[in-house]
């Protein structure tokens, strides 16, 4: 008989592609020795998501020797990957799976001879790998604004997730859902886990009460159809951010506090436009009035009549 063997896996470990603690990615280039003098390097890069990125390289590739190359994968981005879709850029989390890391050369003369004779367009890398800078800049301090995630696409887009605005002066119901989001300065190794980011808004009610609300990260997806009637298909629009999510149980004005357990400071915003909760309106009532063998029914909007039956 045989026997399954279950062994630990510890979640926390990066996966392979896994490159969120790099601060670069680095690979050298050999090129053969009669090789145009103006080949330049190129590299794209594929998220977790599929969405590629790329970039032209500054300097030359010296021919018959190796040439040394690093392309920045921090938030700062100072190599300029740029999004082949415009529906996503480049942000600290998109390193986090890199699926897909493809390497090019380019040159000016389509048709490259040597003493009469065609050279074919080779090249050799190697030592390609995921750094980290030994002096990083300092960290900043963590800053956390109000954030508006339709506003990335300028709303005009009908396939969007419908969201509330979170820059607006909320005034909702009692019983209703509220949403308010956010945007922070610092990246998280796993956002998903509370451990690495524990994000908290602190809810202040009319009374005086005080909700802890845990915040979530979030991300505006499209859906579309991959063939019409077929199947559904959900890709991320956008930035990442973080959601707060509750429901107003207290008539009257709410304020709204954001603290970051890993910050010196951990009350770091406070939203200027609270949200306002008022009661829920009235519900249309049914009347039905029974006069010998007829029934008149009203209510807010139409007046019926009918026979009742025995």
């Amino acid at each position: 008989m045989n026997r399954m063997k279950l062994e630990a896996y510890d979640y926390r470990k990066p996966a392979d592609d896994n490159f969120f603690e790099c601060d670069a990615l680095m690979f050298d280039v050999w090129v053969l020795p009669d090789a145009p003098p103006d080949l330049r390097v190129g590299v794209h890069l594929r998220d977790r998501d599929g969405y590629w990125f790329q970039t032209l390289l500054p300097g030359m590739a010296r021919p018959g020797d190796w040439t040394s190359y690093a392309v920045d994968l921090t938030e700062n981005n100072r190599h300029g990957l740029t999004p082949a879709s415009p529906r996503k850029n480049w942000t600290p989390y998109s390193r986090q799976r890199l699926s897909e890391i493809g390497l090019h050369l380019y040159s000016t003369h389509p048709f490259w001879e040597v003493k009469g004779r065609a050279i074919n367009l080779s090249a050799k890398f190697d030592h390609i790998q995921g750094v980290v800078l030994p002096q990083r800049p300092a960290a900043q301090a963590v800053a956390i604004e109000v954030f508006e995630p339709s506003a990335q696409t300028g709303g005009r887009s009908p396939l969007l997730v419908p969201r509330p605005s979170s820059l607006a002066p909320h005034s909702v119901q009692r019983g209703e859902r509220v949403d308010l989001h956010f945007k922070i300065n610092k990246a998280f190794a796993n956002p998903f886990d509370p451990r690495d980011c524990d994000l908290m808004a602190v809810v202040r009610t009319p009374s005086g009460k005080t909700i802890r609300v845990p915040a979530f990260f979030d991300q505006l997806c499209e859906r579309h159809e991959q063939t019409p009637g077929g199947m559904e298909i959900v890709e991320p629009v956008g930035d990442e951010f973080f959601t707060v999510r509750f429901r107003a149980q207290e008539i009257g004005a709410h304020s709204v506090s954001m603290e970051c357990a890993k910050a010196a400071n951990t009350t770091v915003i406070v939203i200027s436009n609270p949200t306002r909760v008022s009661r829920p309106r009235a519900k249309a009532r049914r009347v039905t009035r029974v006069t010998g063998r007829r029934a008149l029914i009203r209510n807010s909007t139409t007046t019926a009549s009918g026979r009742l039956t025995r």
